[in-house]
């Protein structure tokens, strides 16, 4: 009998699908692939930081009773939240009023203590959740940002670069924040072959808040008009049976706009799918 004894195994090596039937209606002249993350358990790339936080908790000396406290905002906070139900770890995660309800939402059906607060800053943020976890004589702090970014060069570029037979020649994913392409970009930067990373975004937020940031994590920025991923979503949907979140959906159109020009002809086209869309995203739209 095959079965895995905790969910945390089921976390990584997702699977990598060539999206044939796009190439086909669009006469790409390059190869398009699509890394699924979404088939980890929890639907999400971020899940993959879970693994991270428990080498990081065990280092610290953390027990099952040991408090964890938090900064964090979409979906890395769930990772947290994902370890912790099933390490059984109370945790405190602090978090921006303006999140997402339904990630709120999800940290507090997890048992979660949520504290919402205003901050001017990430780093504001930060600090302030360290400080609870100092006060707290039972409690550890995690810094989820330095683990997405060791997640990410250990975990998921290598596995981009094992299933690829290391010809991968472009990588495009969403930006949603910086640290979630910067250990891919190092990993793929460490390599002999000259892959080329992108960032894809479609919210003018976002490339206000990376500007300082630019060179550790991509080559080059795509804008995606929002209403291109709109429309792109519900061709992926009814083309490849894909229903995606936006954020995977604009590393797709990004992918399309580089596969069309002539300079990446015959290149190996990797899109980096973040999260699934399902029933969760659909409200989002209509």
């Amino acid at each position: 009998m095959v079965f895995k004894n905790s969910a945390l195994d089921l976390v990584g090596e997702t699977p990598i699908l060539r999206l044939s039937k796009t190439e086909a209606a669009r006469g790409i002249p390059a190869e398009l692939f699509a890394k699924l993350e979404f088939y980890n358990p929890f639907a999400a790339m971020q899940d993959r930081i879970a693994i991270a936080i428990g080498k990081e908790a065990e280092e610290l000396n953390a027990t099952s009773q040991t408090m964890l406290y938090a900064w964090g905002y979409g979906d890395c906070i769930l990772s947290l939240a994902f370890y912790a139900a099933i390490c059984g770890n109370p945790f405190h995660l602090v978090m921006p009023d303006t999140d997402n309800p339904s990630n709120i939402e999800l940290a507090s059906y997890y048992a979660a203590e949520v504290e919402l607060v205003y901050m001017a800053s990430a780093e504001s943020g930060l600090s302030y959740a360290k400080s609870l976890a100092e006060e707290d004589s039972n409690g550890v702090f995690i810094d989820l940002g330095k683990l997405k970014e060791q997640t990410h060069y250990f975990s998921t570029a290598p596995e981009i670069w094992r299933d690829t037979n290391g010809e991968i020649d472009v990588l495009v994913a969403h930006l949603t924040y910086a640290d979630d392409l910067s250990g891919m970009y190092q990993f793929f930067k460490d390599q002999e072959r000259n892959v080329r990373v992108f960032g894809a975004t479609y919210e003018e937020l976002y490339e206000e808040a990376i500007d300082q940031t630019i060179e550790d994590c991509f080559d080059e920025l795509i804008s995606i008009d929002i209403d291109e991923v709109y429309e792109e979503q519900d061709i992926l949907a009814r083309t490849e049976g894909l229903m995606l979140g936006l954020s995977s959906v604009a590393a797709i159109c990004a992918a399309l706009e580089l596969a069309a020009k002539p300079e990446f002809a015959g290149s190996k086209i990797v899109c980096l799918l973040s999260e699934g869309g399902y029933m969760r995203f659909l409200d989002m739209q209509y």
